[in-house]
């Protein structure tokens, strides 16, 4: 790397830095909105509401990253633009292509990053935020997994949940049933289970402890349809959102619910549009150049950021679009998560014909 294009690339970073912060900052405000109105019911308090805000910042940062790319390309090199600085180096024989070299450069750091986090960070992160807003619709307690395991209360039931092998599947589920006077009645344990959202658990391997007609009586079944008394929220807070979870787990979970026959399309979408926003954000930084590239010739550094900021919007608000669309008429997985990528792409190719022979 020549010391033009660690220039370029510097200064492109010192473009991405404020636009990231200032999305960030702004979309995580709007999410403590949300959380705040929650506060109040059950055990959930306004402490709450703000870890939640916190646990939840990296994900968004993803979800920003590629507008960041195109919108940090118009903040930092869009400067030197307007100082004449990209003339002089047009003049100097640097072409299209070098000067596109620092910002794919970056924009591949950007992609480690997004790997980094989407594989060590944000799943842990977000099961915390979920065992959070667990509490709004919490009767009793509910702590975490340093606790011995997920601990939930319901009405005269408490549930304790000791881990999560992937997606809905569950091991060392226990469940108390206390009487009137506080008492266990009843307790249940069961080696493994699959939740599921609507209530009924499948437990398999379960012993059941009846106290209630004096010593207490042991039954064993290999498997057990329970009714969960938890509701979905708390139910869901042991479970790493599916958004969240990598995508080497996210495959195999799909892979999990096709040799379960269950519907995986939803899972489909989500896998495929983490894996097009590596491709998003290489494509996102090439469509900046030619933007520069244009401000450089007519200085109109307001117009092409006004340009582009409306096209980073609107590629954001296009991939939340196809996203709900297409599990709505049942689209390809592929199609749905790459037709704004691939729109985007064509958009750059065009651009950059546009700039080529300048």
């Amino acid at each position: 790397m020549n010391r033009v294009t660690r220039y370029l690339a510097w200064h492109y970073l010192l473009g991405c830095v404020p636009v990231l912060l200032i999305l960030v900052t702004l979309f995580s405000f709007l999410a403590l909105s949300e959380e705040l109105e929650s506060v109040g019911e059950g055990l959930y308090q306004t402490r709450d509401a703000l870890m939640v805000m916190l646990f939840t910042t990296p994900g968004r940062l993803l979800e920003l990253l590629p507008v960041t790319l195109l919108l940090g390309s118009l903040w930092g090199l869009g400067g030197l633009a307007r100082h004449g600085e990209i003339v002089a180096l047009r003049a100097a024989g640097v072409s299209v292509l070098q000067l596109a070299v620092p910002v794919l450069a970056v924009a591949l750091m950007a992609v480690a990053m997004v790997v980094g986090l989407r594989f060590q960070v944000i799943p842990g992160l977000e099961q915390n935020a979920q065992v959070l807003r667990a509490k709004s619709e919490s009767t009793g307690f509910i702590s975490s997994e340093d606790a011995g395991g997920y601990w939930m209360r319901s009405g005269d039931q408490i549930v304790r949940i000791g881990g999560l092998k992937g997606g809905d599947q569950l091991h060392d589920v226990e469940v108390y049933r206390l009487n009137a006077r506080g008492q266990i009645e009843h307790f249940m344990r069961a080696a493994s289970g699959r939740m599921r959202l609507d209530g009924e658990w499948r437990l398999q391997a379960v012993r059941r402890y009846d106290t209630r007609e004096g010593p207490a009586r042991e039954t064993f079944d290999e498997t057990l349809a329970w009714r969960s008394p938890l509701s979905d929220r708390q139910a869901s807070s042991v479970a790493v959102p599916v958004e969240a979870l990598s995508p080497v787990a996210l495959h195999r979970y799909i892979e999990l619910l096709d040799a379960n026959r269950l519907d995986s399309h939803r899972h489909r979408i989500i896998f495929w549009q983490q894996v097009s926003q590596l491709l998003a954000m290489v494509i996102m930084a090439i469509v900046s150049v030619p933007f520069i590239l244009g401000t450089q010739r007519s200085g109109a550094l307001a117009r092409s950021a006004v340009i582009g900021g409306g096209l980073g919007i609107g590629f954001y608000l296009a991939e939340q679009l196809v996203s709900h669309l297409s599990i709505l008429i049942n689209l390809a997985p592929p199609i749905a998560a790459l037709l704004p990528e691939l729109a985007m792409a064509g958009i750059a190719t065009l651009l950059l014909r546009r700039v080529r022979g300048y």
